[in-house]
């Protein structure tokens, strides 16, 4: 028989030719197969096991293979692996995206309560308005600080998710502002 390498190695275009006294094991049932067999001669019985016992499948001969699904399970799982990665990235991605969504919006209701506070606080020395105003503003300003210190936490939390799953991925230092998509002025057959 002669084996090929597991797919998307780059030994897999090379074959290596192996023999196998009759009567030996080549893989077991249930063994994760990672290699193509093609039997250039000789012959080989498959058998499965069941509750009767072990019982022939199939028996093949020169010029047949096995083991492919093996081969292609492994494929899958690679491409799984790989579609699960990349869903996780952009998951992450969007993440640290609207984290930063939140802290600007909170930056801007941070800055206007702030302006608010002193401006109530001027007030409040001239005598135009009620000291219990400026506790309540006072109240919504810490509520806010609070706010916006859980959302700056919240970006810094989904950057470092990104950079601890993807270490290879290069980080722009700011997160990056998302612009309004353009319009599309080709028609829907186009895309």
């Amino acid at each position: 028989a002669q084996h090929r390498g597991p797919a998307g190695d780059p030994a897999a275009a090379e074959a290596h030719q192996r023999g196998f006294e009759a009567g030996s094991l080549v893989f077991d049932e249930g063994e994760a197969g990672q290699s193509l067999f093609f039997i250039r001669s000789g012959e080989i019985e498959l058998s499965r096991r069941g509750a009767a016992g072990v019982l022939p499948v199939a028996r093949l001969g020169p010029g047949e293979f096995f083991g492919e699904q093996g081969v292609l399970a492994a494929e899958l799982r690679l491409d799984d692996a790989r579609h699960q990665a990349a869903r996780r990235l952009l998951d992450e991605w969007m993440a640290w995206l609207r984290a930063d969504a939140q802290r600007r919006e909170m930056d801007g209701q941070l800055e206007a309560l702030r302006r608010e506070h002193a401006a109530l606080a001027r007030r409040v020395q001239v005598g135009d308005a009620a000291q219990k105003d400026l506790d309540l503003l006072g109240v919504d300003l810490a509520q806010t600080e609070a706010q916006h210190l859980a959302a700056s936490t919240a970006v810094d939390v989904a950057r470092q998710a990104l950079t601890t799953d993807f270490p290879s991925l290069s980080l722009p230092e700011r997160v990056p502002e998302v612009t309004v998509p353009q319009e599309l002025t080709e028609s829907a057959e186009v895309w």
